[in-house]
């Protein structure tokens, strides 16, 4: 076992979870935990807490180590650190749709999550599963979804959506069929397409509808207090 305990720094840059970006952490407690099976092995974990210097939010960092991990210097080297809680640096933000169904809003939520666990292959599936059920609930047919998808320009979808669903439609076939997963910047890519057809049906017609419904009401108040034309 090492004589000595690795002492962190005072200060550290981290990424905020609250101010969104990477801030200095002050050094705030350590406590390092010992494991040992025999005289020749022995485990190291650290618990580290950090408090942000700006909004003085904590965050817990993780580190672990063990016998003969160390550099060609000699220096005890250890495992990729962990942060409690997890850092949200590079997430997709969930966004709410109004008149979205229920099973297609947890359908996205869980694509969404998977995205942000770094669950890779399980997001481009989900895309894929999302795009089928949106147009099951739209009554798109076809024999597969390249034929569903070229289907949706009937209900008027803008052209420049079409073609982006088909783009990442072949990305969900190479992720689930031969299990490679997709870049991450390509599937947030592919999210942000998503959402512009959620938008379009579960959003935009929402609002336009209410639009109508407000010019309606407008119009009828309009016809009431209009005055009574003046008899002769």
């Amino acid at each position: 076992m090492p004589t000595q305990t690795l002492e962190p720094p005072r200060r550290k840059r981290i990424f905020c979870n609250r101010c969104k970006m990477d801030t200095n952490h002050d050094h705030e407690a350590h406590r390092t935990v010992w494991s040992t099976e025999s005289d020749d092995y022995w485990e190291q974990t650290d618990f580290i807490l950090w408090i942000c210097a700006g909004c003085e939010g904590g965050t817990l960092e993780e580190r672990w180590t063990m016998t003969g991990m160390e550099d060609s210097h000699g220096k005890q080297v250890f495992d990729p650190i962990i942060y409690y809680p997890k850092r949200i640096k590079g997430d997709v933000g969930r966004k709410k749709f109004k008149k979205i169904p229920e099973k297609l809003d947890r359908f996205y939520g869980e694509t969404i999550e998977a995205f942000n666990g770094g669950l890779n292959v399980l997001c481009a599936a989900g895309l894929r599963g999302l795009i089928e059920g949106i147009c099951a609930d739209k009554g798109v047919t076809g024999s597969s979804l390249e034929k569903k998808i070229d289907a949706l320009v009937n209900h008027n979808l803008p052209q420049n959506i079409v073609e982006g669903l088909h783009g990442f439609r072949f990305m969900g076939n190479t992720a689930v069929h031969e299990l490679i997963p997709p870049q991450r910047d390509d599937l947030r890519l592919a999210i942000e397409i998503s959402e512009d057809l959620l938008n379009y049906f579960y959003d935009l017609d929402y609002k336009a509808q209410r639009l109508v419904n407000s010019q309606r009401v407008k119009t009828s108040a309009q016809q009431v207090t209009a005055p009574l034309p003046v008899q002769e």
